[in-house]
């Protein structure tokens, strides 16, 4: 509180000096009390270091990214899901100390790996979110089956075996006579017997659910139901939901170089794949960008995406040196007979994308006699103008 007075009262000029114990006192935390954070930002507030702040919070984000491994098992959990938002409020109070300390550039930065942690944490909580309806669902339908044992009376074997028959839809059993206590049982074909077979040899734990729920109603026949009973062998039965990975895996941090190009051109959303390349471009360099073409020729040319076009348009320029990479993918393609539309999808390509008509009629000479037309009329075009 001294320090922070005094480095008030001494303006810009003594400032200086106040700042030294401010380093000091930081220093003396870190080294001494690593994980009273609360201490440490307070000492970065009151003395106006608001970008040292962000850049220590930046730190502690990515560490506990990278804690999170690259096992999509781990990454797309409860407890991953926990990391995973705690990276990203650290990431976001980054960008806001960055902002106020000026520091622009780091704001950026901060912004973008915030995206993609978001990226990350929206596809695991769509997984959680499958993975607990799966599970509901699962645990209504046993519900449903343990109940249909509540509806059987408990007058004893006859009851037993008529409801099982009727669970199986094979339909009932030849009567049962009962004299002097004894059960004497009809004579039944051997259609019916081997019918009885099968229903006993289905489903044996739901059956001995429902013989646990008859036995403990039939022993005592004129008493009341017990509230609790059937319903309790009904909770007993139904599993515990332990939420866990459901559907495609999908991880986006803590990725490799090649992996970042691998999920840039397969991936068929552009603004995803977009992110991913912006934030980890500034741990690769600017070499990630030559994803791109290989990209473009994939999403558009082979599989007609004009969606994935119209965006890569709106947040990226079109270099003439990708438009000279796509076409070199269109003539070196391996299995040109397994998209048809190929030729269609890349005239309606070079339309659109290439808005100059001398580059047009230069890539349309490239590519061939497929493409006279489009060379043709942009002749005329550039001979004109």
């Amino acid at each position: 509180s001294e320090g922070r007075k005094s480095w008030q009262d001494a303006g810009a000029v003594g400032r200086p000096h106040y700042s030294a114990l401010a380093v000091a006192l930081i220093r003396y935390l870190q080294v001494n009390f690593p994980l009273d954070l609360e201490m440490l930002v307070q000492v970065h507030c009151c003395f106006g270091l608001e970008a040292e702040l962000a850049v220590l919070l930046e730190g502690k984000a990515g560490r506990l990214a990278q804690r999170l491994g690259r096992k999509w098992e781990k990454i797309c959990s409860e407890e991953g899901e926990e990391q995973l938002l705690m990276c990203l409020s650290l990431y976001l109070e980054c960008a806001k100390l960055f902002l106020k300390g000026k520091r622009y550039q780091r704001q950026l930065v901060a912004n973008e790996l915030a995206a993609l942690v978001c990226l990350q944490l929206k596809a695991v909580q769509i997984n959680l979110a499958v993975s607990l309806n799966e599970q509901q669902n699962a645990a209504i339908s046993l519900r449903q089956e343990i109940g249909d044992w509540k509806e059987v009376s408990s007058d004893g074997p006859e009851a037993l075996a008529a409801a099982m028959v009727d669970a199986s839809g094979l339909g009932p059993l030849p009567k049962a006579e009962v004299s002097g206590g004894s059960l004497e049982s009809a004579e039944s074909d051997n259609g019916d017997a081997d019918a009885l077979a099968e229903v006993e040899g289905q489903d044996s734990e739901t059956k001995l659910a429902g013989a646990e729920v008859l036995s403990s109603s039939s022993e005592s026949p004129t008493a009341p139901p017990s509230p609790g009973g059937a319903s309790a062998v009904a909770d007993s039965l139904v599993p515990t939901l332990n939420l866990g990975p459901a559907g495609d895996i999908f991880v986006v941090v803590n990725l490799e170089e090649a992996e970042v190009e691998v999920f840039a051109e397969y991936h068929q959303d552009f603004i995803a794949a977009f992110e991913v390349v912006s934030a980890y471009r500034h741990s690769f360099g600017d070499s990630l960008f030559k994803v791109w073409p290989r990209a473009l020729y994939r999403q558009v040319v082979l599989l007609g995406s004009a969606l994935y076009f119209q965006l890569f348009l709106q947040h990226l320029p079109l270099a003439k040196e990708w438009l000279e990479a796509v076409v070199k993918l269109y003539l070196n393609e391996p299995c040109p007979e397994q998209y048809p539309l190929r030729a269609k999808r890349m005239k309606q390509f070079m339309r659109e994308g290439i808005p100059n008509l001398e580059t047009r009629h230069q890539l349309a000479r490239q590519l061939g006699s497929e493409f006279k037309d489009i060379s043709i009329e942009t002749a005329s075009l550039v001979y004109m103008d």
